[in-house]
């Protein structure tokens, strides 16, 4: 289980855009990551490379934690991922399902984008492990694809279905489309919420 937070920075033409990878939410109330985590990563106050404790969240007190943060240090579209198959077999418990709601509670009142990533769809149905093209048109695509959007109250044109790569040393285009349709996606909301963090910014300080 990650437990340390990772930056990732694409280049070229993304090279503004950053990626932060952190541990997962856990079954049980010790481990995972810890709500207060959550609202703090959100907000910048956690840097990269921090690394999350569960049963002792960060607080103002720490000294890895940033009180000022600028507002690039922000978070602007937060991105949860879920196996296909989890989902596909609504195999969640009532533990998750708790700390998911309590989660989704707080970033709904920060009014924080948020999308889904439903992972493995080809291990879900193997209609779509014959061909990719198949995913909008599996019954058990869809099935998952309604079930995350009961478990993390988003509308379904904010869940994407993709395909992992495991051992394939090439890119293949077809996954890749996926991939794009929802990087895509979460450039568009982050740009968005940071414009109206902005409007909003320049309207308070309007005399």
């Amino acid at each position: 289980m990650r437990q340390q937070l990772k930056e990732y920075r694409p280049q070229h033409k993304l090279k503004n855009f950053r990626i932060l990878d952190t541990m997962g939410v856990e079954d049980n109330d010790q481990g995972g990551l810890n709500l207060k985590d959550v609202l703090y990563l959100v907000k910048g106050h956690i840097p990269p490379n921090y690394k999350f404790n569960p049963a002792t969240p960060i607080d103002e007190g720490s000294k890895e934690f940033r009180s000022e943060p600028n507002e690039k240090d922000r978070i602007h579209c937060v991105v949860f991922v879920i196996d296909a198959t989890v989902a596909g077999n609504d195999n969640i418990s009532d533990a998750r399902r708790r700390k998911i709601k309590e989660l989704q509670t707080e970033l709904k009142a920060l009014d924080i984008p948020r999308i889904v990533l439903l992972t493995k769809i080809d291990v879900l149905c193997e209609f779509v492990d014959e061909d990719i093209e198949n995913t909008y048109e599996s019954e058990k695509v869809k099935d998952a694809v309604h079930v995350a959007r009961e478990l993390y109250k988003v509308p379904e044109h904010c869940i994407f279905p993709v395909e992992n790569y495991e051992s394939e040393v090439e890119a293949d285009y077809k996954k890749e489309i996926l991939h794009l349709l929802a990087l895509r996606q979460m450039i568009y909301f982050g740009t968005d919420f940071l414009n109206s963090v902005s409007a909003s910014t320049s309207d308070d300080e309007t005399p």
